[in-house]
């Protein structure tokens, strides 16, 4: 899903955000991640190509009543507003506890989709945009040249920690 965070003291800086923010924490974070990786992903031809594919696409993401957010992608950005529109894909975790595991990678994730603690709507919808990509999405020497941008990430969320206090 993620890489693992580099650094014990960031993975605990980012486990209490995770338990504690406040949802404008959140959405300011996400934010942050989308502005900061962009830049990243469109330096590829594959990316390219695959985001000018799922151009106008929208997804929600969910922590419930905890969190809500919807990204869509438009001309090669990530557009992200608090909320879930309607009828759109929606992927969410069951708790805090939950997103934490997932985004830390302290839980082995098939196992949390077979527990229900990570789910979707829409799955359908969700196979119809992977699918035609997958080659793309599965291409290890895609992911070992985003995995070389981690440090610049990283730097990106401990930046934001500092500055909402955490």
């Amino acid at each position: 899903m993620f890489p693992k965070i580099s650094t014990p003291e960031l993975e605990l800086r980012l486990e209490h955000f995770i338990m504690t923010a406040a949802p404008g924490q959140y959405f300011l974070m996400q934010q942050a991640i989308f502005e900061e990786a962009t830049p990243y992903l469109v330096e590829d031809e594959r990316m390219l190509h695959l985001m000018d594919e799922l151009a106008g696409k929208k997804i929600g993401l969910s922590i419930p009543g905890e969190y809500e957010s919807t990204v869509t992608l438009d001309q090669r950005c990530f557009q992200v507003r608090r909320g879930i529109v309607e009828d759109v894909p929606v992927i969410s975790c069951a708790s805090r506890r939950d997103y934490a595991d997932a985004i830390l990678l302290k839980a082995d994730p098939i196992k949390m989709i077979l527990g229900r603690r990570i789910r979707a709507t829409k799955k359908f919808t969700l196979l119809r945009w992977v699918l035609p990509h997958i080659e793309v999405l599965r291409d290890r020497t895609l992911f070992d040249k985003y995995l070389g941008y981690q440090s610049e990430v990283e730097k990106v969320i401990e930046e934001n920690l500092t500055k909402m206090g955490y």
